[in-house]
């Protein structure tokens, strides 16, 4: 699979359908889902905004049932909240709350990647190669928007390290986090952008060659500073 594949691929979200499909959602609850989870990671639905069923089915083209099922997996991931008459809102997240994930994905993570060091495919491999080769030519040779182009490479590299891991339960818990707006640039942090993504790149690189020699101590070590290395930054 090329470059473009890959980040096509992501861009269309057919690898997680393909997985939440399989776990049994339905498509028409993956659609909104996808739709509201994606207006949320975006910054189109802000914390405190009111997600009413019906305008929500209207704008997405599905009914409400599939719509109030996708409500309910969001709530369980934190993005959303039930609150006053049983109304739906985009959740808040206060700096605690931040912190505290982030130190849970670390150490998720970091368990993930020495697994993945010990269990992953060649092919799976070749995949890590081509997205840390795509992200370093965006930040480096500018072949690409560093805020519209990154991200998608960076949480496909993420997750083919969770998967290469073969602990599908750790994979479903990290799946709601790896795209969470916590290190998203903003404010202040966007004039750092280009050097926060060239730290990522050196991590990346860090935890390929340590996956590539089967190092899981070196491979977890490495994984668990690139995600605290977020916290100095963004809070």
């Amino acid at each position: 699979m090329t470059n473009e594949d890959t980040a096509e691929r992501v861009a269309l979200g057919e690898e997680q359908e393909d997985q939440f499909t399989a776990n049994g959602m339905s498509r028409a609850v993956f659609t909104a889902y996808r739709s509201i989870r994606k207006d949320i990671m975006t910054g189109e639905l802000r914390a405190g905004d009111l997600l009413p069923e019906k305008e929500l089915a209207e704008r997405i083209g599905v009914s409400r049932t599939p719509v109030r099922e996708a409500l309910s997996r969001l709530r369980t991931e934190g993005l959303v909240v039930l609150e006053r008459y049983r109304k739906n809102y985009v959740a808040d997240f206060s700096d605690a709350d931040i912190i505290e994930l982030i130190e849970l994905r670390a150490l998720l993570e970091g368990r993930a990647a020495g697994l993945a060091a010990k269990n992953i495919s060649e092919e799976e491999l070749a995949k890590l190669r081509d997205l840390a080769l795509a992200m370093e030519a965006i930040v480096y040779s500018g072949d690409g928007d560093l805020e519209i182009d990154f991200p998608p490479l960076n949480e496909e590299f993420h997750r083919i390290i969770c998967a290469a891991a073969n602990s599908p339960r750790a994979e479903r818990i990290l799946e709601s986090s790896l795209d969470l707006p916590f290190d998203r640039p903003h404010g202040k942090m966007r004039n750092k952008l280009k050097f926060k993504l060239e730290r990522s790149c050196h991590y990346h690189r860090a935890i390929l060659e340590a996956i590539e020699m089967r190092d899981q101590a070196s491979a977890s070590q490495h994984m668990q500073s690139h995600v605290l290395s977020i916290l100095p930054y963004r809070l």
